[in-house]
C-alpha cells in the first residue's frame, strides 16, 4: 500500500464489520486499477497537478469524516478527489502552465476540463457518482460556477468538499501565476467566501479540521 492511499485506508479499517470492510477495500482497489493508466498519463503531462491532488486527499477525507460521511461515501470522495482534474489531460500544456494571465479563449479551454473529466470518468463502469463529482468541482454555492451553473444543494456534496480543499491548496502553494499565501490568510479567504462560492457547512467543517491539524503542527 502506498503512502498516498493511507488516509482513506486507515478510515476504512476503523469499521467493525469485517465483511463490509473487505468489500469496500476490494471495491476501492478495483476502482483505482480501472483508472490507473489515466492517472499515470495526467502525471506524465503535469507533475504539479498530481502533487496538488495528493495534497488535497487528506483534507477532503478529514472534512468528509467530520461531516459524518459513511465509509462507502468516503471511498467515493477519495477517488473523486484523485480524479477531479483528470480532464486536464485534454488541455494543452502551454495553456495549463502559462505563467501569465489567460486570454478569454484560453480560459474557456481550461474550463472544459470539468466536463471532459466527467466524460472520461463516466466511461469507467460503476463510477457515475464520481463522474458527477468531477464535473461539479468548479460549481459555486451562489450559482456563478461552471459548467452547469448549479446552486446550493444542486451541487453534489463531494463536489462541494473538493471545491473548498481545492481552493485552499491552490492558495497555499506556488503556482505559475501566483505565489503561495499564508495558511491563516487562505482560511480567512475561504471563510469570507462562505455562502457565496462555498457551502457554509463545508467551510465550517474545513475550518475545524484545519484548526485541529494546525494545533498538532
Amino acid at each position: 500500500m502506498t503512502e498516498e492511499n493511507e488516509s482513506v485506508y486507515s478510515i476504512m479499517r476503523g469499521t467493525s464489520d469485517y465483511s463490509v470492510r473487505k468489500k469496500l477495500l476490494d471495491c476501492n482497489i478495483r476502482s483505482y486499477e480501472s483508472i490507473d493508466s489515466l492517472l499515470k498519463l495526467l502525471e506524465s503531462q503535469n507533475t504539479e497537478t498530481m502533487e496538488h491532488t495528493i495534497r488535497m486527499r487528506d483534507n477532503a477525507i478529514l472534512v468528509g469524516s467530520h461531516m459524518g460521511m459513511s465509509i462507502s461515501r468516503l471511498c467515493e470522495l477519495d477517488l473523486a478527489t484523485r480524479l477531479h482534474d483528470i480532464g486536464k489531460i485534454t488541455v494543452p500544456e502551454d495553456i495549463l502552465l502559462k505563467p501569465s494571465r489567460l486570454t478569454y479563449e484560453e480560459f474557456q479551454i481550461i474550463k472544459s476540463h470539468s466536463e471532459n473529466g466527467y466524460k472520461i470518468v463516466l466511461a469507467s463502469e460503476g463510477l457515475e457518482n464520481i463522474a458527477e463529482a468531477v464535473r461539479g468541482h468548479h460549481e459555486k454555492w451562489d450559482g456563478s460556477g461552471y459548467p452547469l451553473s448549479l446552486r446550493k444543494n444542486e451541487i453534489p456534496e463531494m463536489s462541494r468538499i473538493i471545491c473548498v480543499v481545492d481552493a485552499f491548496d491552490a492558495m497555499t502553494n506556488d503556482r505559475p501565476y501566483h505565489s503561495a499565501v499564508e495558511i491563516k490568510d487562505a482560511l480567512n479567504e475561504i471563510v469570507g467566501c462562505s455562502g457565496s462560492h462555498f457551502d457554509p457547512d463545508v467551510v465550517e467543517a474545513f475550518v475545524k479540521v484545519m484548526e485541529k491539524k494546525m494545533h498538532f503542527i
